[in-house]
């Protein structure tokens, strides 16, 4: 897998997806001044968010994306996915 530094954030391959919005997703990004490769890289349970439409997947063994019910999550979960959601929408707005 390669792995590059985009902005202070450490990028990583996946295995591909196409996410029901047309979205190809095949790369996680780590947390700004990540400093380690190991950090970019999702581990099986972490969360993620398609950046085209903000749906949410959670990584299974594989490092595939299974569809998540954010309803489903822990209060705090629920509300960290949310914010992330909500601005992938104001992002997508403006790119328009």
């Amino acid at each position: 897998m390669s792995e590059e530094r985009i902005a202070g954030r450490l990028s990583t391959e996946i295995p591909s997806f196409r996410c029901a919005c047309g979205e190809l997703l095949d790369a996680a990004t780590s947390a700004p001044n990540v400093g380690t490769s190991r950090d970019a890289r999702p581990d099986p349970g972490d969360l993620t968010v398609c950046f085209g439409c903000g749906r949410a997947y959670q990584f299974d063994a594989e490092l595939r994306h299974v569809p998540l019910d954010v309803d489903a999550l822990p209060e705090e979960d629920r509300a960290n996915v949310r914010k992330i959601q909500a601005s992938v929408v104001r992002f997508r707005g403006r790119r328009s």
